[in-house]
């Protein structure tokens, strides 16, 4: 594998699978990315899922993670 070029990701109330990510376009890859959420009273979980592609074209597994966060009124 080369250096990771390019990313998809899609951020929501689940993980997202490849055939999901496929409606996203790719977009340059950056090592941090900031997404606007609203905060609820009380837990609500969100999902980050993202693919990558090196300089050569491979295209990684989508990987996932989870974010809770927690709201205070």
């Amino acid at each position: 594998m080369g250096e990771v070029t390019q990313m998809r990701v899609r951020f929501g109330s689940r993980p997202f699978g490849e055939e999901e990510l496929t409606a996203d376009e790719w977009e340059p890859f950056v090592p941090l990315k900031t997404f606007a959420i609203e905060i609820a009273i009380n837990w609500i979980g969100y999902y980050v899922s993202v693919q990558y592609m090196d300089e050569f074209g491979n295209i990684s597994a989508v990987h996932h993670d989870d974010i809770s966060v927690e709201g205070n009124p």
